[in-house]
């Protein structure tokens, strides 16, 4: 099970390497271990044009990156924690069944993922389904600055359909990441988790 405590949930501590895209080899859209949420990190890779990657670089240098290769470099990715189904190309809406609130007082919890670099622009979606019918999102729109603490309160999700997703009920969690905006953009990310009291110097909202 993912690292938690009172307050936080970890999704994923990105200390299982993987490398899914083009210049992987071999590429891996589908990696297991016991401390990421469900189980199970699934990468599906949408190559645009030229070559890209999608690299979580392990326990060593916990960061997931993505990688545009020049000069036409444009990619897209779909990182998926719905449980272990062993399948990066369709969603397990109800995969998880967990609770998310990590014991957080009502009104509390937030979302929180740190964008430590960012070279061009990118743009993330988090999409987080209780079921197929039942879900929410939020989207940072296109983000141009390095150095970026998201902060979201699960009130700034939207919901998508039905009643929203029910955090006491998680069946997954998604996480899109666009470097199609801009050709050959490079970025790195950490600590997805969520949690209740902000850590961050710098928080944004958008």
């Amino acid at each position: 099970s993912p690292a938690s405590a009172a307050g936080l949930t970890v999704i994923d501590p990105f200390t299982r390497e993987q490398c899914a895209g083009l210049v992987c080899s071999p590429s891996q859209p589908v990696v297991a271990d016991p401390a990421i949420l469900g189980g199970e990190r699934d990468v599906l890779a949408n190559r645009i044009a030229g070559t890209g990657a999608l690299r979580v670089w392990g326990a060593g240098w916990p960061v997931l990156s993505v990688e545009n290769g020049p000069p036409d470099g444009l990619s897209s990715y779909l990182v998926v924690w719905d449980g272990p189904d062993g399948d990066e190309t369709s969603l397990d809406y109800d995969g998880l069944g967990a609770d998310l609130t990590a014991g957080c007082a009502p009104g509390s919890a937030y979302l929180e993922l740190h964008q430590t670099y960012l070279d061009r622009k990118a743009a993330y979606t988090i999409s987080v389904y209780t079921d197929a019918g039942n879900w929410s999102s939020w989207s940072s729109g296109v983000v141009e600055q390095s150095d970026v603490q998201f902060h979201i309160p699960l009130a700034d999700l939207v919901v998508q359909a039905g009643q929203g997703v029910d955090w006491h009920d998680v069946g997954a969690v998604a996480l899109s990441i666009d470097t199609a905006v801009e050709t050959t953009a490079d970025l790195s990310l950490e600590s997805f988790r969520l949690g209740c009291t902000p850590t961050a110097v710098r928080l944004v909202r958008f």
